[in-house]
């Protein structure tokens, strides 16, 4: 009995291929139950507000993504539903949890602690917020893994190394002019300067809202989450933050020369935040000059206008 806990486009393909038999099926919504029930029963805390919010939120959104999900799949039409659902729910679970949730959430006490203030013990608005816009984007990304297995499409995953050989310097079966893409001495500068710009907003609201009184903390951390996870993202995908303004630089998706979407961004940015300046070490192995963020968001990284 084959189970899967990483490898989606494996499952994917066991999905489209044969199905799951009935020990499979249970075994994935058992472990799932396990998972959403037994931290409830480990919580010493006692129960606040927030956290009833965030159990009425968690069944909402349990209907209303199983819905979307229901869809997907083709609606009264589709196919084996409930073993899509509840085996892609698991294995992408498993990975969204180690890319999105676990992160954000290291960030944002990160931050929390920036601001001088103890990470409380009790949940708060901030972290049922952030909960409920993980779980969109957990049942939207998990809608389009349902809506991949009822088309029969199938996404290769090659390894990071295998994608990363296809732009190498040494591969020249795809033309291209280095020239346009700026080297990591420049890309490195316009970090420097977006997070200097950020580090000054934050010195400057932090020193002007010093109190400890509640509206002083959130008002703290409102500032920070929103130039780490709004400012970057909201100007990338629109625009040019002021550091890629000042150097000339802009991100572009690497399919088409547009600006890339919002849902990239975010990806950028939370990779980018993870790896440091690790992400950077492959761009003088990238044939585009591409860092790590960048592959991970389908990016590259040009100048704004040519010959710069």
């Amino acid at each position: 009995m084959k189970i899967y806990f990483w490898k989606i486009q494996n499952l994917k393909t066991n999905l489209i291929n044969a199905g799951l038999n009935k020990w499979q099926i249970a075994f994935y919504l058992i472990a799932i139950l396990i998972i959403q029930t037994v931290p409830y029963y480990l919580i010493s805390e006692p129960i606040n507000f927030w956290d009833n919010v965030d159990t009425a939120i968690f069944y909402i959104f349990l209907g209303v993504g199983t819905i979307y999900c229901y869809q997907a799949n083709g609606g009264a039409g589709g196919k084996s539903f409930l073993e899509r659902y509840i085996s892609l729910a698991w294995v992408f679970g498993i990975r969204y949890t180690c890319f999105v949730f676990i992160p954000v959430f290291m960030i944002l006490y990160l931050l929390v602690g920036y601001t001088g203030s103890d990470v409380p013990d009790e949940t708060n608005w901030y972290d049922t917020t952030i909960v409920a816009i993980i779980r969109i984007g957990f049942y939207i990304a998990l809608a389009r893994h349902v809506r991949d297995v009822a088309h029969n499409k199938i996404k290769n995953e090659n390894t990071f190394f295998t994608q990363l050989s296809k732009h190498v310097p040494t591969d020249n079966t795809v033309p291209y002019d280095p020239s346009q893409y700026p080297n990591i001495a420049r890309r490195y500068l316009a970090t420097f300067i977006d997070g200097l710009f950020i580090i000054t907003i934050f010195v400057l609201i932090a020193y002007l809202f010093q109190g400890t009184d509640k509206l002083s903390v959130t008002i703290r951390l409102l500032t920070a989450f929103f130039m780490f996870f709004v400012y970057e993202p909201i100007c990338t995908s629109k625009l040019c933050t002021i550091g890629q303004k000042i150097l000339g630089v802009r991100i572009r998706s690497l399919q088409a020369n547009q600006n890339i979407s919002i849902v990239s961004a975010y990806i950028r940015i939370v990779v980018k935040i993870m790896l440091g300046i690790i992400s950077f070490f492959t761009i003088p192995y990238s044939k585009n000059k591409r860092a790590i963020h960048d592959f991970a968001a389908g990016s590259v990284v040009i100048y704004s206008t040519p010959n710069s």
